[in-house]
């Protein structure tokens, strides 16, 4: 006889079987679990058990598969990868950023979500009640996105945020921003606008105005030549 799951394991399991069916549509994807195993004989360790694992997506933006590497990023997989899952075979169908997480949130090809390219975007995701936080929350979870603060300004038309040499830290954040037409920008203003919402370490060190991005064939913002960019243009002063 197969003993019955209680509902919280019901739920967990529920909950972990769509946020792996999510998984498999991308190249890499690590999930940080924050649970702990049960402990014979420990009701505080028992009541944890019961209760769904916590568990953190971490999604990277032109992570090279040759550069994922312990020789390179030591630190991180030290704090992350060791402690984490690895999903080793997922798809990614198309070499965009938009149709791709589109399949992480959906489990499914752009064929069947809708999102083909990165304009316009997220807008054409067919079915938005059927994705990885909705099949959470009905699982009793509490989600959150953890993203990208500055595009919420109202003069800001994109921002693209990369990282610079700085001879303390090793690097500190540019965010390069298109400002919306017509409307007057300073750094001074955004660091007022950051200030008390986000924590100091995240507030850009570096601000740059730019008009337009260097972009690739298929409409992919090349960042590391906002980076050489960049370098290039503080060299020159």
């Amino acid at each position: 006889m197969v003993p019955k799951h209680s509902v919280a394991s019901q739920t967990a399991m529920i909950a972990r079987r769509h946020a792996y069916k999510a998984a498999a549509a991308l190249g890499l994807v690590l999930i940080l679990l924050a649970g702990r195993p049960f402990e014979s004989g420990n009701p505080a360790a028992a009541a944890r058990a019961a209760r769904p694992p916590n568990f953190l997506v971490i999604l990277v933006d032109d992570q090279a598969k040759n550069s994922f590497s312990r020789r390179y990023m030591p630190r991180t997989f030290r704090s992350i990868v060791d402690r984490g899952t690895t999903f080793s075979n997922g798809l990614a169908a198309p070499p965009l950023c938009c149709p791709d997480r589109a399949g992480i949130l959906t489990g499914q090809y752009p064929h069947n979500h809708g999102v083909f390219s990165n304009r316009p975007g997220y807008p054409a995701l067919k079915d938005p009640a059927n994705t990885l936080p909705v099949w959470l929350r009905r699982a009793g979870y509490r989600t959150g996105l953890i993203g990208e603060f500055l595009i919420r300004y109202p003069k800001i038309a994109d921002v693209q945020v990369v990282g610079v040499p700085d001879t303390f830290f090793g690097e500190e954040l540019l965010a390069v921003i298109i400002p919306k037409a017509g409307e007057p920008l300073s750094e001074q203003e955004l660091r007022a606008y950051c200030k008390g919402q986000i924590s100091h370490q995240k507030i850009p060190r570096y601000f740059q105005f730019v008009a337009s991005y260097p972009m690739t064939g298929s409409g992919k913002v090349q960042k590391f030549l906002l980076r050489e960019n960049a370098i290039k243009a503080w060299q020159g002063r």
